[in-house]
């Protein structure tokens, strides 16, 4: 039997808000990043559903499930509020209780702690964290689980409207600003690997999103560099009112930066979205679900198969939140660089996405 319950959905979502909010937490070092917040995200109004009961007749530990997802404007926020609210309906035994935080490292750095059982961050410091590599070490490796993919966030690269450079080698001696966070400490010097430049070819500032697109529009900088979900509001406010173009790279410059660092994918920004004169090609890196290798199998079980049979639902939150899993799982193993944890198996393997 199907119950409609208008209205309440949003009720959980606020009160899940407050419990997220109470409960925020600086235990550990803050994240390089906050791309998994997803910047831009405004979540519309919750969707009015009708959730099954689910009579499945297992029987389920009572407990409060800690999700460690980003800041309050971010899609791991609003995925996880509005997914918690389903999956409390479905299982009171549930308490979905969401960690406001500052973005993929101390996501799992709560998740190794204990803190957390589940969590939002970007693949590569899923990466990077199970091998204890990078911003991580022997503390967290190992120790994490994947469950499933979410949207993506792109690195953009822009330029005036009047500028004649195609690609990053055109721009040696000039003024560039590089955003904060992941971009400039880890995936700038990636692509200078790849270009075979170093940072002395370039006059460097690390900088908000904010004084970059500032520093086009007013001369100060020619150049900038941004990893976010795409479009972002920050470069398309300046799109509208300067001009940009987009940089691109090649498929040489590409392959050779995913094949030591499988985390990234090929994708094109049209041109359409920043109303430039060609598309741009470059590189992206996804969001996912990642949890504790030793979380309840049970939990992650229910997580993965609420966020994939009520994708439509979770979609009208906030189109990215339907990015996690996807339409009929489209997603699930995007982004899939770790082992993926039991309970997301067995899911996976009642819908036929692996054997």
């Amino acid at each position: 039997m199907k119950k409609v319950f208008n209205g309440i959905l949003a009720c959980l979502i606020a009160a899940s808000m407050l419990a997220g909010c109470a409960g925020t937490t600086s235990s550990s070092p803050s994240a390089p990043s906050a791309e998994t917040s997803g910047a831009d995200a405004q979540a519309s109004p919750a969707p009015d559903i009708s959730v099954s009961a689910a009579n499945d007749g297992v029987e389920r530990k009572s407990q409060v499930i800690t999700i460690a997802c980003g800041t309050s404007a971010g899609v791991g926020y609003v995925t996880t509020t509005t997914t918690g609210a389903i999956l409390n309906k479905l299982y009171p035994e549930y308490q979905i209780k969401p960690e406001l935080t500052t973005g993929s490292q101390e996501n799992v750095n709560l998740i190794t702690q204990g803190v957390a059982q589940i969590g939002v961050c970007m693949a590569d410091s899923a990466l990077a964290a199970y091998n204890g590599e990078r911003e991580f070490n022997e503390s967290t490796k190992g120790k994490i689980n994947f469950i499933t993919g979410g949207y993506i966030t792109t690195i953009t690269q822009f330029v005036p409207k009047n500028s004649t450079a195609k690609s990053l080698a055109d721009l040696k001696g000039k003024k560039i600003g590089v955003s904060k966070g992941v971009m400039s400490q880890f995936y700038f010097p990636t692509i200078l690997k790849a270009y075979g430049l170093s940072e002395s070819d370039f006059n460097i500032s690390v900088l908000s999103i904010g004084d970059i697109t500032a520093g086009v529009q007013d001369g100060n900088l020619d150049y900038g560099v941004h990893v976010a979900s795409t479009p972002n509001t920050a470069i398309s406010d300046l799109a509208m009112s300067a001009g940009i173009n987009l940089l691109t790279m090649s498929d040489d410059i590409r392959d050779k930066i995913i094949e030591e660092n499988p985390y990234f994918q090929k994708v094109t920004i049209e041109k359409d979205v920043y109303s430039t004169e060609d598309d741009s090609d470059t590189l992206a890196t996804r969001n996912v679900y990642i949890c504790s290798a030793d979380a309840d199998e049970q939990v992650v079980y229910d997580w993965i198969k609420t966020l994939i049979e009520y994708h439509d639902d979770i979609a009208l939150a906030h189109p990215q939140a339907g990015d996690f899993g996807g339409k009929d799982g489209a997603n699930a193993l995007e982004g899939q660089l770790i082992p993926i944890h039991p309970g997301a198996e067995r899911y996976y393997k009642e819908i036929g996405l692996i054997k």
